[in-house]
């Protein structure tokens, strides 16, 4: 019940028993070697080893284990009350190898705005649920908070589709890396995902990237998908639905290892970026109009939003449209169809495209917004004639074209 830091040291001989076990508040209880011991009974859910409102424990690689003399123990992580943890297998799999090891029964309870805070040095495995004895909505994490240590090459990473998180994905520093699974928030407000240097990497060379943040319960404002594709690439997707709320947004992003856009994304062929917009098929759209990276945003039936993506300036690599204005374009099973909103490309640092009020998502990419005709004009003429203007032009091409619209 000491305030301040107190450095924890045990070997391994003694055995605690009939004990009861508290981290107060304003106390940080740092393991310096050993494992911390907690007490078991016969009952479950008894006696836990409680770390209080405004506790502390920072655990290391070491971990909080059992004496083993009865069927039961536990660890429950109060509001405001914190575990940290440097194992590399993460909080709980099920088995010995977790900061929380599974003999005597080991269950743990994380109340809803408690911290479990991945701070290794090395690589971390992020656990979830569906696990030994993990199964209810005491085990997902309340606020999940990557501070990583190490360098900047280190990473955390779900080992599967498992972790759930209720109230925050706090990114302070490091990687997120999803390596192909997804991760899944829960609180649907803007302030589910904050992040002050960390990121999450959901880079795969797959047509089908599995890598996704998903964010359920989505409401209003802008919701920021902090993707990144190392420490110093900061690539965030900014997200604000304006309708149909509740629903479920998932997004990945992924560079292509070259400029020809392949492998084209989706589970089944796309008609290719090859046919942007229906382009003739000698026409290489996919190596002079459009940036190195797809985008995967799944959303509610009805929803639209206003987007913003964000590509490395590194991936422009139009060669006659280096400055040119982008657009977005979303694959929808029959043609691209673009955005009506575009801006100039670059190729330093990171560039930005937006869409205002768009519902259209699924398969994304920014391209070049001067091939969004899907014509080849020969001639335009404008003549005055009288108060009027008779217009006349010629088309060397024409493809899937329906009428022409012209505005003043």
């Amino acid at each position: 019940n000491r305030s301040g830091l107190i450095n924890y040291s045990r070997v391994a001989t003694h055995a605690l028993q009939q004990i009861k076990q508290r981290v107060e508040n304003a106390c940080t209880l740092r393991v310096v070697n050993g494992s911390i011991q907690t007490a078991t009974h016969a009952l479950a859910g008894t006696d836990y080893f409680k770390i209080k409102t405004g506790g502390r424990v920072e655990l290391g690689t070491n971990q909080i284990l059992s004496n083993a003399n009865f069927a039961n123990t536990g660890v429950q992580v109060d509001s405001l009350g914190c575990l940290a943890i440097g194992r590399t297998n993460g909080l709980y799999d099920g088995t010995l190898n977790g900061s929380l090891s599974s003999n005597s029964n080991m269950n743990y309870f994380l109340h809803e705005y408690s911290t479990v805070e991945y701070y290794a040095s090395t690589n971390q495995n992020i656990t979830g649920t569906g696990v030994g004895l993990a199964t209810g909505i005491q085990h997902q994490y309340g606020l999940l908070k990557i501070n990583l240590q190490g360098t900047a090459t280190i990473y955390a990473n779900p080992t599967g589709n498992n972790v759930f998180i209720r109230r925050r994905l706090q990114l302070d520093q490091g990687e997120l890396f999803l390596n192909t699974f997804r991760v899944t928030v829960l609180n649907g407000d803007s302030d589910g995902i904050t992040r002050i240097n960390g990121y999450v990497k959901s880079e795969m060379n797959s047509s089908n990237n599995t890598a996704l943040l998903v964010w359920q319960n989505i409401q209003t404002n802008d919701h920021i998908f902090p993707f990144g594709k190392n420490s110093t690439t900061y690539l965030p997707v900014t997200f604000r639905p304006l309708n149909n709320l509740g629903g479920t947004v998932s997004i990945s992003t992924r560079a292509t290892t070259a400029n020809d856009n392949l492998p084209m994304g989706g589970t089944a062929l796309l008609n290719g970026v090859a046919s942007i917009p229906n382009a003739p098929a000698n026409a290489p759209h996919a190596v002079k109009d459009v940036v190195d990276r797809w985008w995967q945003i799944n959303a509610p039936s009805g929803m639209s939003a206003n987007l913003m993506l964000t590509y490395a300036g590194a991936e422009n690599s139009l060669p006659d449209k280096m400055f040119d204005p982008l657009a977005i374009y979303s694959w929808e099973t029959t043609p691209w169809n673009s955005s009506t909103y575009f801006t100039n490309g670059l190729t330093g640092n990171t560039g930005t495209v937006s869409a205002f009020g768009t519902s259209n998502f699924g398969q994304l990419v920014v391209a070049s917004s001067s091939i969004t005709l899907p014509i080849q004009l020969l001639s335009f003429e404008a003549n005055k004639n009288g108060d009027k203007v008779d217009l006349k032009w010629v088309t060397a091409v024409e493809i899937n074209n329906d009428y022409f619209e012209v505005e003043r």
